[in-house]
């Protein structure tokens, strides 16, 4: 018999519950041989106030994850496994059930399920469901440990931004480079400058803003993400004094020598930009959408 925690999901996890979690991703990865993005970022800082994860506990432990992670408004994306001893008896797919309830109450129109490019389990589980093949990203990474250097003749200048001086700014950043709606920009941006683990900067061109960048440091690495630059000023190469700037960073002053992105498989322009900075490409992730209507 499968037991759900409490039967419903959960607005926060435990320390307790976060460490199992870990583990549990950790067994998969071993077993299946693939890497799994469970966003841990937003993962350890869910807010608290709506229900984003779903467990299912067996003999104690956790055995089963789900978790919603939306960024905006009209879409939420989902990740989650199952321990290798305790498939084929319905749980991921109770799970999904769950969320996907969660996610019409919330008014999602959109549902994407997040798969390991190379997960033949995960894909087998997506063909079984309505979910339908959306787009894939690569993920890469920039191995190169040797200290990026940024020529004097760089104009643009990073700046940490700030709550609440600097939220409209980058909240109209996001709607100009990424074409998102006030309210899904305003959301995303509130988390993303809220956040403890997550870095914003705000990309200045003679003092007028121009682009926006993300970091999230990990062990050896920073992870960059939400790399936007005004349309009106691309093809210039400030993005790729950004992107340099940003590396430099991670490895000045805060002792990264690495980093790794994601870019959308169809992104030719800033994949190109990507591998002229050093990343290559490490694994791909598979998105399909199910809708909710």
């Amino acid at each position: 018999m499968v037991l759900l925690y409490d039967g419903h999901g959960r607005t926060q996890l435990t320390t307790e519950e976060l460490n199992q979690v870990e583990a549990l991703m950790q067994v998969c990865k071993a077993h299946d041989e693939v890497t799994l993005k469970l966003n841990w970022s937003m993962l350890r800082e869910r807010p608290g106030n709506v229900v984003n994860d779903f467990v299912c506990m067996m003999d104690g432990k956790i055995v089963g994850f789900l978790g919603l992670y939306s960024f905006g408004t009209v879409e939420v994306e989902v990740s989650g496994m199952v321990h290798p001893d305790y498939r084929r008896q319905g749980i991921f797919t109770k799970l999904l059930e769950m969320a996907m309830q969660e996610s019409i109450q919330r008014k999602y129109s959109k549902v994407l399920l997040i798969c390991p490019g190379n997960s033949d389990t995960g894909k087998a589980f997506v063909d079984s469901t309505s979910g339908e093949y959306s787009f894939s990203e690569h993920y890469m990474e920039r191995n190169d440990a040797e200290e990026v250097l940024i020529p004097r003749s760089v104009q643009t200048t990073l700046r940490l931004a700030r709550l609440p001086e600097d939220r409209e700014t980058v909240i109209e950043l996001n709607m100009e480079a990424f074409d998102m709606s006030y309210e899904d920009a305003a959301e995303y941006v509130d988390r993303s400058l809220e956040s403890k683990q997550d870095k914003t900067f705000i990309a200045e061109l003679a003092g007028q803003p121009i682009a926006k960048i993300g970091i999230m440091e990990k062990e050896q690495s920073i992870f960059i993400f939400g790399f936007g630059v005004n349309k009106v000023w691309r093809g210039q190469g400030h993005g790729r004094n950004i992107l340099k700037q940003t590396i430099a960073y991670g490895q000045q002053e805060l002792g990264k020598p690495f980093a790794a992105l994601e870019v959308a498989v169809t992104n030719l322009g800033a994949l190109g930009l990507y591998e002229s900075c050093g990343f290559v490409h490490v694994r791909s992730i598979d998105y399909y959408a199910i809708c909710t209507a």
